[in-house]
Formats: structure tokens, sequence, C-alpha cells
């Protein structure tokens, strides 16, 4: 993944952490415009670290990935404000998504 979106046009890496404590840290320093967020981390849940960063006022677009995307957990991570879960399973649509915000000046 992380080849892939080194190959998207205006889009800088700014971190990557494996634990929602480095997560939310790397987060707080770097104040990203986007973060994508896989549910499954060592030691703990992404959808932990999405409510600790928007409980915190993060401003950014938060994109969420799964292997096993439910309805569930959807909900979940929509009612904690992310802007869109994404099926690990299908690459192509959140990487169409990452492109589009690149693109933006804002990003």
């Amino acid at each position: 993944m992380r080849e892939a979106l080194e190959e998207i046009p205006h889009l800088e890496i700014v971190g990557a952490a494996e634990t929602p404590s480095q997560a939310i840290r790397t987060i707080g320093a770097q104040q990203p415009d986007l973060v994508l967020l896989d549910i499954n981390l060592t030691r703990g849940s992404g959808i932990d670290v999405l409510r600790a960063i928007k409980n915190r006022g993060f401003p950014g677009v938060v994109f969420m990935m799964t292997s096993e995307p439910s309805e569930p957990v959807r909900t979940a991570c929509l009612q904690l404000k992310a802007a869109e879960l994404f099926d690990k399973a299908e690459p192509e649509e959140l990487l169409a998504a990452v492109a589009e915000l690149a693109s933006k000046p804002a990003l």
C-alpha cells in the first residue's frame, strides 16, 4: 500500500505507526491533512485512535481501512467522524479517494 501511495502526486507521507499510542503521538505531532487508519493495529484498534484524535479536535480527514468490512464497523467509524471506511481487498477505491484529496490545494 505504501508503494502505491508514494506514486500519488502531491501526497507526502509524514509518518507511520503500528500501535494506537504511536499513531496518536504521530498524528498529534505531524497534524497531517489526511490519516489512513487501519482498524487492526498491534495491541489495539484503529477505532480507538479515531476516537482519541477526534476527541482532541483533529480537523483532518480520516479514512479507515479494514479487511473485514461490516455495517456495524462502518457505522461506528462514521459516527466517530471518519470520512469513509474502505475494504483493503479493494485498494483501488481507497487510492482513488486519496488521489482525489491530494489533487486539491489544501493537501
